[in-house]
């Protein structure tokens, strides 16, 4: 309130608002997040002053110091100088001397890139809370703000973005592994998020972990010494728990954990000293022991809080040189000791460091810097005197096997000297230079030939020179085999297929392959050595075609090599098709036949043929190609039947062989007796004729050719298919008849197949028949037989009597016989198939289908014709009248 006018009054939170008139009106005078034209001013006021009767404003805050000199028309900060930031954390650049990023309460994340006493440049707002630059990749940087909402730059801090995960404390810790490329971070109770690709993306594994004891992570300390190892302090704020976690890479961590007997409050630090052996643990509370050290892995510990006062202690660092001495961020500044020595330890706060809380301390190893983050005084640095190691004992070692164009590690080893060191080595031809090496870190190395490693030299921070260098690791480089080129295969139906042979340049290679799953006659899918040779196959329509992929491989010295796989095809022909229309016939000999053309599934098929009975039977040659026409001599007395094999070829391959029969009957001899008679008025002379044809076996067979139509799937109406079959002779007689199909069809079991005859009765030939079995090939159904599909198989192939039965067959088409001749009426007319799909998922096709009608054809009747004389008139009706006597 303005001491010298009650009206004027100013409240501030998140933003300023200032009344004039006693508080019936309030007018904002300062914003937080505003555009052009709004007065800023830092959220969260803490103090605002009247001075000099009102004109002059002073405004407190997380900001810092605000200014107006116009009673708040004009604000302006007034920070520099101050030195007044509260940082939580701070972070070093591996290499650039002046360029430190810190965490600010309140401030976000903050650059010092200026020597000596300057300003602070602020990247982006918020809270500023951990951060962490990479070590070997400094370009990768990061920092977060409240819980988990980490920042990222991938250019060396000009850009940033955000990044989320779930859970974290409000101040949320975390660490970066500078090896692994890593982050490990507090999740909620009793897990950790670990980041694993901060580089380039957002996959993140949360893990739990039982050792935790339910508690939620408050410290994290990636090992600079063993890969993949983390120690994480975990705590309720009375209870702590120090766990270490080795393979945290994986999805289960191998945990165990170490806690100090006799450690209570908030975990607030791990670190690491010169190994895994050396840790410091301290505890930010008051009433409690605030610092631990073990010198042998955490199986023991003592508590060096020696003359430390009652205070908490937020973080540790060891001296570079020794694990002896330490220095510790309090609530009162840094303090050092030159003997961690149990209950005895000395400390001692260092003159030239401030009296106030600080929150972290790190240390840069290339010019031995210790950056300091303190909550309200800024960042503060100091560099460690560093004198030479007396002694170093490095080694080299890395004994592996790779594969030519992969890589293998070398690892040196090193005792003393001042982290991180520069590392020599040499190749046989060339040397190489490693910097910022830490000792027991992977150097990656892709020889093309064996080759033995030497250590040349090791150089510690301090520009101090290693001694004991030794070791020659040899790398041993397998070849990665390739396969010789395949060339692709094709091949006729039921053809052989010679066995493929693969061959490499790489002596002891080994070959595995795989194939497509088409149906090409090879059983397996897969195999090792060469393809097996086999029969090829094709129950198809079309030409099948399987791929065939190959992979070679080395193995040596454990290791084994894969080259790249090749592929090449085997494609089987589809089964050539043919139809010879008609299939029957029967002529008189010196009859012209009537011509049987030929068609079927290929177009650019030849048709070759063949015929038998060419010593009785003449006319038309013994063999021949494409249609069939002329005239046969039959030179017997009796009826010869003439049964041309038919054979489609194309592109080289045969097809099934088909028949077509021709019936060549013999001019029939008649003989009269009497042959001449004289007879006496009204006396009947009986004359008698024989001789002729007897009756003949013959068969009609009607076929559709190839129709492939396809069968509806689960559907009432089914799929109907008509053949008309042409007059047979008068006074024929059906002995039998056989239905011929080939369908093709998954899960034959789905099927019912009936047939209706052109006198109107319905017989069911095939009632569900298969179970999981596909197909019918060249399946006939005969009133001829009595043997029952049941005995039998999917494709059926083979002649089999009919079920008699039905269970929802095509619509229209129920059974009305159990009897094949009931279908026997007549032969003439309209023959119906009617195929129905039973059951949902599995599909086919008709592709084909046959009736044969065998039936027994009568002799004809002799025709009399009159002899001249016997008649008087032409048309041989009036008998000649003469009288004759005797």
């Amino acid at each position: 309130m303005n001491p010298v006018d009650g009206n004027q009054c100013i409240v501030g939170g998140l933003e300023c608002y200032k009344t004039t008139d006693g508080g019936a009106t309030w007018t904002k005078i300062a914003v937080w997040v505003g555009g052009p034209g709004q007065q800023y001013i830092h959220a969260d006021q803490h103090d605002v002053q009247w001075w000099d009767g009102g004109t002059k404003l002073m405004f407190a805050c997380d900001g810092g110091i605000f200014y107006s000199a116009d009673g708040g028309t004009t604000i302006r900060d007034r920070n520099k100088g101050l030195r007044i930031k509260q940082f939580y954390s701070v972070a070093i650049h591996p290499t650039e001397t002046n360029n430190i990023i810190a965490g600010a309460q309140d401030n976000g994340m903050h650059r010092l890139n200026h020597p000596g006493l300057d300003s602070s440049i602020e990247f982006y707002g918020g809270d500023g809370m951990f951060c962490a630059i990479d070590q070997n990749e400094p370009q990768y940087q990061f920092g977060s703000a409240f819980n988990n909402n980490i920042r990222r730059s991938l250019n060396g801090g000009n850009t940033w973005g955000n990044v989320a995960f779930a859970g974290g404390r409000f101040v949320s810790p975390w660490d970066y592994d500078n090896a692994a490329n890593k982050i490990y971070l507090c999740n909620g109770s009793g897990n950790f998020i670990r980041w694993d690709d901060p580089q380039t993306g957002t996959a993140s594994t949360s893990i739990a972990i039982t050792d935790f004891g339910g508690m939620q992570v408050s410290a994290v300390h990636v090992s600079p010494f063993t890969a993949n190892r983390v120690y994480f302090g975990t705590s309720n704020g009375t209870t702590s728990r120090l766990v270490i976690a080795d393979n945290a890479n994986t999805a289960t961590p191998t945990t165990s954990i170490i806690t100090p007997p006799g450690a209570s409050g908030f975990l607030n630090c791990i670190v690491t000293g010169s190994s895994d052996q050396h840790l410091m643990a301290c505890f930010s509370n008051f009433g409690v022991t605030n610092v631990f050290v073990t010198a042998d892995g955490g199986i023991t510990w003592t508590a060096c809080d020696g003359n430390l006062p009652d205070m908490p202690v937020r973080w540790g660092l060891f001296h570079p040189d020794t694990d002896t001495k330490a220095y510790i961020a309090t609530a009162t500044g840094v303090w050092e000791t030159d003997l961690l020595n149990g209950a005895s330890t000395v400390w001692s706060a260092n003159a030239s460091f401030p009296n106030v809380s600080t929150d972290m301390i790190k240390y840069r190893a290339s010019d031995r810097l210790i950056a300091a983050a303190t909550h309200g005084r800024g960042i503060w640095t100091t560099n460690i005197p560093g004198a030479c190691a007396t002694a170093s004992v490095l080694s080299v070692s890395g004994l592996s096997t790779i594969c030519n164009g992969g890589s293998a590690n070398l690892v040196v080893t090193v005792t003393g000297g001042q982290s991180p060191f520069t590392v020599v080595y040499n190749d046989g031809t060339s040397n190489f230079t490693v910097n910022n090496y830490l000792s027991g870190a992977n150097i990656p190395v892709s020889p093309t030939v064996n080759t033995t490693y030497s250590l040349v030299s090791v150089t510690d921070a301090n520009l101090c020179a290693g001694s004991g260098n030794s070791g020659t690791p040899l790398i041993t480089v397998n070849p990665v085999p390739t396969v010789n080129a395949v060339a692709n295969q094709s091949y006729c139906n039921n053809a052989s297929v010679p066995s493929v042979v693969f061959t490499s340049p790489v002596p002891g290679a080994t070959f595995s392959w795989t194939r497509t799953a088409e149906a090409i006659g090879l059983g397996t899918t897969s195999g090792s050595g060469n393809v097996p040779a086999f029969t090829g196959t094709n129950a198809g329509a079309a030409p099948l075609t399987a791929t065939f992929t190959v992979t070679a491989s080395y193995t040596n010295n454990g290791v084994t090599c894969t080259g790249a796989p090749t592929q090449f095809t085997i494609t089987i022909a589809a089964p050539i098709t043919a139809t010879a229309t008609p299939s029957s016939q029967s002529v008189c000999t010196g009859t012209a036949i009537t011509t049987i053309v030929m068609s079927g599934s290929e177009p650019t098929a030849v048709y070759n043929w063949t015929r038998d009975n060419t010593v009785s039977v003449t006319g038309i040659a013994a063999s021949g190609s494409g249609n069939i026409s002329g005239t046969m001599t039959n030179s017997t007395g009796a009826p010869i039947t003439v049964t041309f094999t038919i054979t489609p070829v194309a592109n080289g391959c045969p097809g099934t062989p088909i028949t077509a029969t021709v019936v060549v009957s013999p001019i029939p001899v008649i003989t009269i007796s009497p042959t001449s008679a004289n007879i006496c008025p009204n006396t009947i002379v009986p004359i008698s004729v024989t001789g002729g044809s007897p009756p003949t076996a013959q068969s009609l067979v009607t076929a559709s050719g190839t129709i492939s139509l396809s069968i509806p799937d689960n559907l009432p109406a089914g799929l109907t298919s008509n053949l008309t079959v042409p007059a047979l002779p008068p006074g024929a007689v059906i002995n039998s008849v056989d239905v011929k199909l080939n369908v093709t069809h998954t899960w034959d079991a789905d099927l019912i197949i009936n047939l209706k005859a052109p006198n109107g009765e319905v017989l069911n030939l095939v009632n569900g028949r298969g179970g999981s079995g596909d197909n019918f090939t060249n399946t006939v159904i005969s009133s001829a037989s009595a043997v029952s599909l049941g005995t039998s198989s999917a494709p059926f192939t083979g002649t089999f009597a009919a079920d008699a039965n039905a269970l929802n067959p095509a619509t229209g088409y129920t059974p009305t016989t159990t009897s094949f001749p009931a279908l026997f009426g007549t032969g003439n007319g309209t023959w119906t198939l009617a195929l129905r799909d039973n059951a949902s998922a599995d599909f086919g096709t008709l592709v084909d289908w046959s009736i044969t009608i065998n039936f027994t054809a009568a002799p004809p009747p002799p025709v009399w014709t009159p002899v001249t004389g016997l008649y008087s008139d032409a048309g041989a009706t009036i008998p000649y009248a003469q009288e004759h006597r005797h």
